[in-house]
């Protein structure tokens, strides 16, 4: 299995993603739910409960930003899937957005092992 492959079907710990993990994902519903609170925190005088507002409606910023990184990466995925037996056969173009990837994934799964390594 390439790396590819794996971090489409695996989460940030390295754990499968299953069905049974959707029940905790952060819906639209309750990212609202978080921006509200995020909101409502950051008008309160006590500096340290405003702080944490911030925090909140920045946490729920990148969690937006991800979940469009990983719309993008899953079409970018989807369409560099090999469509013939001499794709298949690993004789795709080298400039393809699947080898781009590919190596764009290998080289960040590097850079973290690096940093965790320091």
């Amino acid at each position: 299995m390439d790396l590819v492959t794996w971090g489409t079907q695996h989460g940030a710990a390295g754990e499968p993603l299953t069905d049974t993990s959707r029940h905790s994902v952060l819906d639209e519903e309750k990212l609202e739910t978080l921006r509200r609170w995020g909101e409502g925190l950051t008008r309160d005088r006590r500096e340290e409960v405003a702080a944490a507002g911030r925090a909140i409606l920045m946490l729920v910023e990148e969690i937006e930003r991800l979940h469009v990184d990983l719309w993008n990466t899953r079409q970018l995925f989807r369409q560099a899937q090999p469509s013939s037996t001499y794709e298949q056969a690993g004789s795709a173009d080298p400039t393809s957005a699947a080898h781009a990837l590919s190596e764009r994934l290998k080289l960040r799964a590097r850079q973290t092992e690096d940093s965790r390594s320091d």
